[in-house]
């Protein structure tokens, strides 16, 4: 396991398409239906995950294009499966990739598993706000202690700052360069 930007833990998972193919390392995230859409991210193939892709269903997974790319060569990979650990996992949708450890790092292949098909722990929870709302940050702070005491939330971060942190590298090579 390793720490994402956001400061939450996520797993690498090794896959491959069959049983006697190599291995790819690929980045296990865990996703709502929502997610997707509060991060912004863009579907370019398929479909994201819907009511029906629930515990006791076929497992499925929406994957980045580097993935795509890594384990199908560019042909369609929506419909297709691959293997995660010892699961088979059907392909539902692509998005766009991201370059979420900065802007002059390799993409690495990544793909995204339904909450409501495993437990995820930690959580990390995103939430989309209109321009100028104000008080977000204390009513999701009451729905959390709602919940119950199991729940330890952390110091809420805008995207904004996040993605800023991400871009320093090439700010200051930018810099550099001009003078």
């Amino acid at each position: 396991t390793g720490d994402d930007p956001f400061g939450t833990p996520y797993r690498y998972a090794d896959v491959r398409v069959a049983e006697a193919d190599p291995t790819v390392a690929a980045d296990r995230r865990v996703a709502s239906r929502t997610a997707f859409d509060a991060l912004g991210l863009r579907l370019v193939g398929g479909r994201w995950f819907t009511r029906d892709d629930r515990e006791g269903m076929p497992l499925v997974a929406v994957i980045n294009h580097a993935m795509a790319l890594r384990l199908w060569n560019g042909r369609s990979a929506v419909g297709k499966r691959f293997i995660d650990g010892r699961r088979s996992r059907q392909v539902v949708g692509i998005v766009a990739d991201v370059r979420t450890f900065g802007a002059r790092r390799e993409v690495k292949p990544a793909f995204y598993v339904p909450t409501t098909q495993t437990y995820p722990d930690p959580v990390l929870l995103v939430v989309r706000k209109r321009p100028g709302a104000a008080g977000v940050e204390r009513l999701v702070a009451a729905e959390l202690a709602s919940v119950g005491a199991r729940i330890e939330a952390g110091r809420p971060r805008p995207l904004a700052t996040v993605w800023w942190r991400q871009l320093a590298d090439a700010r200051f090579l930018t810099i550099v360069v001009a003078v």
